[in-house]
């Protein structure tokens, strides 16, 4: 290799032309942009692009053969007769774009990587896809006409108000995708599938779609989708044998066996925890969630099983990273309800061990005051911590009225301070006299709320009551609590629907 000599920060010298001697793939002078571009003259083979994006485009028989293009943003841009070949196109952005094959009669899509990309408003046209993996990817509003997916990996993507015709997915994997209000005609799904799709089971025996499913398998039947319905007793012997819970559970809560579900939910918790399966656990709760008409006392339970498993073992380094990985979005998975208002408050006590009666006093304060601000017991849990030598309570609530929450979060710090503005800007808030991001900014600052510029229907002397009777219990039994905000969703707009 040619000797480089030590850079004098005096002399101009090329950085780029310097860094080619020992890298000239990652190092070209290329710049991946265009705008309005009629076509793309560039054969993109073996390249490495970076800060890619291209917008109303197009690319007529162009070569993304081995190319990493990861990130890359195609926005409302039109392939033609493109190959794509052993690429990684991952993260990529496909909005409003339209990929088609009008002539090609190999692959257009072979062997690669579009994994977590989004293909918003993107129709896909006579595409022959294969050995291919487009997984956690975004199918919105998207148009697929014409394709043919085999051996290809479609899991956990979600296909939401997609239109779907004359394609088919034999042999492809689509474990744990959702579909959302889809419309399928003369589509071909794969056998072994549908069970482990959320909706999956509703949407093949929805009127209006047209399926039909098969297996890879030489001469293997095509059944309709009342055949394939007529085998599902046949499924759920198979799957119990195999303890498969999430297909058992799809097929109960299909079958409007709610009980039968809420078993086998319980039973894939325990199966799942025992093998360290943390994708199986997350779509078992996403289940519970999407498909089950379950209370949220369940769907806590749930959460707080997986915790106190992993929390009372030794785990290793590899399965402590896999929890700390997907343990957040487990407990998002659960606790939010897009519909419904939710918080998370953090609650730090000064009770250790030894303080039972106090603890269980506490407790009671704060199930009284939940309920106080007509929030059931349905809708709420809480959570203990105990990693410092103090306990700390998560408290998680949820509700169709997002100034029921605001209410309790005004009246529970009410009761810590012993002051009762939070409480009556709550009331404000609910009177519409007070906005929530303004009751939040207050609480942020430490309860610095001006409650007297408010009329005297708020002053609620029965709420007085109630709060400093409670607030008089925590001085006497020496408790002493610090309230944070968690998370905080508020949904107004699911509100005025309700009402």
């Amino acid at each position: 290799m040619e000797e480089l000599s030590v850079l004098n920060t005096n002399t101009p010298i090329n950085a780029r032309e310097l860094l080619q001697k020992y890298d000239s793939m990652e190092f070209l002078e290329l710049q991946y942009t265009g705008y309005k571009l009629e076509n793309v003259p560039d054969d993109f083979t073996g390249q490495r692009i970076k800060n890619g994006d291209y917008e109303e485009c197009r690319f007529n028989g162009n070569s993304f053969k081995y190319v990493g293009a990861a990130g890359t943003r195609f926005r409302a841009c039109t392939f033609t007769d493109c190959v794509i070949q052993g690429a990684n196109m991952q993260f990529c952005d496909f909005s409003n774009s339209r990929i088609q094959n009008n002539k090609n009669a190999k692959a257009m899509l072979d062997a690669s990587n579009l994994n977590q990309s989004c293909f918003y408003n993107t129709e896909l046209h006579d595409l022959l896809v294969e050995n291919s993996s487009i997984s956690q990817s975004q199918f919105f509003q998207t148009k697929i006409y014409s394709c043919e997916f085999t051996h290809t990996t479609l899991q956990d993507n979600i296909f939401r108000d997609a239109v779907i015709q004359n394609s088919t997915f034999i042999g492809c994997n689509m474990e744990f995708s959702v579909f959302h209000n889809i419309s399928l005609k003369n589509v071909t799904l794969p056998f072994h599938q549908i069970a482990y799709i959320f909706n999956g089971l509703q949407t093949i025996t929805t009127q209006d779609n047209d399926v039909k499913i098969t297996s890879s398998m030489k001469d293997a039947p095509i059944l309709s989708a009342e055949e394939y319905i007529k085998l599902l007793p046949i499924f759920s012997d198979y799957y119990f044998a195999e303890r498969e819970y999430f297909p058992l559970a799809n097929i109960a809560l299909f079958e409007k066996k709610q009980t039968l579900a809420q078993d086998y939910i319980y039973e894939g918790l325990k199966e799942y925890i025992q093998q360290r399966d943390f994708r199986k656990l997350k779509s078992l709760c996403r289940l519970a969630v999407l498909q089950g008409d379950f209370e949220r006392h369940f769907l806590s339970e749930l959460y707080f099983r997986i915790v106190h498993y992993f929390m009372s073992v030794e785990l290793t380094a590899s399965e402590q990273y896999q929890f700390n990985l997907h343990i957040d979005e487990i407990k998002n998975i659960l606790f939010t309800n897009t519909e419904k208002s939710h918080i998370v408050l953090a609650l730090k006590t000064n009770l250790t061990l030894e303080d039972a009666t106090e603890f269980a006093e506490l407790i009671s304060i704060l199930e009284s005051c939940l309920e106080y601000n007509q929030i059931p017991d349905s809708e709420y849990s809480f959570e203990i911590k105990h990693n410092s030598p103090t306990y700390s309570i998560w408290i998680m609530a949820a509700s169709i009225d997002p100034n029921q929450l605001a209410l309790f979060i005004g009246a529970l710090q009410a009761i810590i301070t012993g002051n009762m503005d939070s409480f009556f800007s709550a009331m404000a808030v609910a009177a519409d006299i007070l906005t929530i991001g303004a009751f939040v900014k207050e609480l942020i600052k430490n309860n610095n709320f001006v409650s007297e510029k408010f009329p005297a229907r708020i002053r609620n002397k029965n709420a007085e009551s109630f709060v400093l009777g409670k607030h008089k219990i925590l001085q006497e039994k020496n408790i002493k609590l610090d309230l944070s905000l968690g998370n905080l969703h508020l949904n107004y707009e699911a509100r005025k629907k309700y009402q």
